[in-house]
């Protein structure tokens, strides 16, 4: 788990500046509120099977990682009141397809490879 920290950390920072920036070109503190959100969030699914691909290990946690970046950002536009919890569960729910995503991605990429996880250091 502490070789994984940076990465878990960078995931997370990617996450938070995709939905920052949905949020400021959708005009819209909480993204799905726009009618555009559906073409953001397949965007977030294509770097959620990236980032599986990339790091193979463990790969069915970087899309919820993703997904789990609009958080802060909702947190940052709209405030910290009670519809939060609503909107926790709402991730929740966008998180399933993307732990799918990058799960089958990190999955393709050991069978592709031909080994199991990636490399030793």
């Amino acid at each position: 788990m502490k070789k994984d920290g940076p990465r878990l950390f960078a995931v997370f920072l990617l996450g938070v500046g995709y939905w920052s920036a949905a949020s400021v070109v959708l005009s819209s503190g909480e993204p799905w509120d726009s009618p555009n959100y559906s073409a953001w969030f397949l965007g977030c699914l294509a770097i959620s099977a990236a980032v599986g691909w990339l790091f193979c290990t463990k790969p069915w946690r970087w899309g919820p990682i993703l997904v789990f970046g609009q958080a802060p950002v909702i947190l940052a536009f709209t405030g910290l009141d009670f519809m939060v919890v609503v909107a926790l569960g709402w991730l929740a729910l966008e998180a399933v397809p993307a732990l799918i995503v990058s799960a089958v991605a990190g999955r393709a990429k050991t069978l592709w490879v031909g080994r199991r996880g990636e490399p030793k250091a």
